[in-house]
């Protein structure tokens, strides 16, 4: 009887143990190794999701979790004039406030990685790269349906900005109106070597991969007076991400 009561105990810790292994050590490592991948692959929220898990990760490390998005240029909530616009963790979107022009109508969104707010319209960045937009057209600032290898949205008053794969830019939407209104705050076709991008009102602004600024649009208060600027932080890296969170795993 004491012989099988000690094998029963020694088959129950070596259960526990294994147990234990498995939930703290092999599956933590095989959801990490995952995560890694869809970095790879620049599906930074799917990472995120799966870091989150907190048989991973401590407190020390929520705080870069959340950034993720951030930090590689996505937008996960945005404001618009009198509306407000959140990315949720499955690629859907949900949005609040003014709908006079639909720019609330999103809930049938899916596969999302970004998402951007003007005065009167939304956008949203699909995972495929290519772009969805809703509310006020009356300038163009909804026509993104033929976009294509977009990284990166950023919805102004009146237009509408992509940033491509390939580091050039593309823009719809109001462009002023000629004789009073030479904005041009579309004019980013000859833009290149860019990593983000940010439109507002009437100007568009571009941070380029050697740390400089390009700006066009109006400039009434001097807000495309960027030209001098020099070393302005970049959107982290996939590569920088994954060192950033290796150094967590020591």
């Amino acid at each position: 009887m004491i012989r099988l009561i000690i094998t029963i105990a020694i088959l129950a810790f070596c259960v526990s143990i294994g147990i234990f292994l498995t939930y703290k050590v092999i599956m933590p490592q095989y959801k990490y190794n995952e995560a890694m991948e869809l970095i790879d692959e620049g599906d930074y929220i799917s990472a995120r999701n799966i870091l989150f898990d907190k048989i991973i990760y401590n407190g020390k490390t929520v705080k870069l979790l959340r950034n993720i998005c951030s930090l590689s240029g996505r937008e996960t909530i945005s404001l618009g004039y009198g509306h407000t616009v959140g990315l949720k963790s499955d690629g859907t979107v949900v949005a609040v406030g003014d709908n006079s022009n639909g720019q609330c109508n999103v809930s049938s969104w899916h596969d999302i990685v970004s998402v951007s707010a003007g005065a009167l319209h939304t956008v949203g960045l699909k995972s495929d790269g290519t772009v969805v937009a809703v509310g006020s057209n009356k300038e163009g600032e909804c026509d993104v349906s033929d976009w294509r290898n977009i990284v990166a949205i950023s919805a102004g008053q009146l237009h509408t900005v992509g940033l491509k794969s390939d580091g050039m830019v593309i823009a719809t939407g109001y462009n002023g109106n000629g004789k009073y209104d030479l904005s041009r705050q579309c004019n980013v076709s000859d833009w290149s070597d860019i990593v983000a991008v940010s439109a507002k009102y009437w100007h568009t602004v571009g941070l380029k991969s050697d740390g400089t600024v390009v700006a066009v649009g109006s400039n009434s208060d001097r807000e495309c007076e960027v030209s001098d600027w020099r070393d302005i932080a970049l959107p982290l890296t996939a590569d920088e991400i994954k060192k950033e969170l290796q150094k967590t795993q020591k």
